[in-house]
């Protein structure tokens, strides 16, 4: 599967059968976030700042043809929250680097270096992708 990677950083995975490093592509998918004032709460005794944050739609121009597209988890969380998303990232799987605790692959300083799966974007073509690998 050709994927394109829409993030500005390297993603390397790190499977049994070697690791693949899919360089970034040239175009970025981003969001804006806004934040707005939720309260304040104590903790310990000092006051600490409570917002509660939403995501703009996704922006990527200049996509690549690509059979699917890795993307941040900022605009994964875009994606899934219902945000407005360019034609190629409806119509094709879209990848999240999986950097929970099975899957991340850390350094010696605790810093991830690669991931060992992606986690699927919740879109319009995730049901079209389920399908198409029940038919292989």
């Amino acid at each position: 599967m050709r994927l394109a990677n829409l993030t500005p950083h390297a993603v390397r995975v790190v499977t049994p059968g070697g690791d693949v490093v899919i360089p970034p592509s040239g175009a970025v998918a981003r969001v804006e976030q806004r934040c707005d004032y939720f309260t304040e709460i104590d903790v310990n005794g000092v006051p600490v700042t409570v917002v509660s944050c939403s995501y703009s739609d996704v922006k990527a121009d200049n996509l690549p043809l690509a059979d699917g597209y890795i993307v941040s988890s900022i605009v994964a969380s875009a994606i899934e929250g219902g945000a407005k998303v360019p034609p190629e990232l409806q119509t094709r799987p879209v990848f999240v680097p999986d950097t929970g605790p099975e899957s991340a692959v850390r350094d010696e300083s605790g810093r991830i270096v690669g991931v060992r799966r992606f986690r699927i974007v919740k879109n319009a073509s995730m049901r079209q992708y389920a399908l198409m690998q029940r038919v292989k």
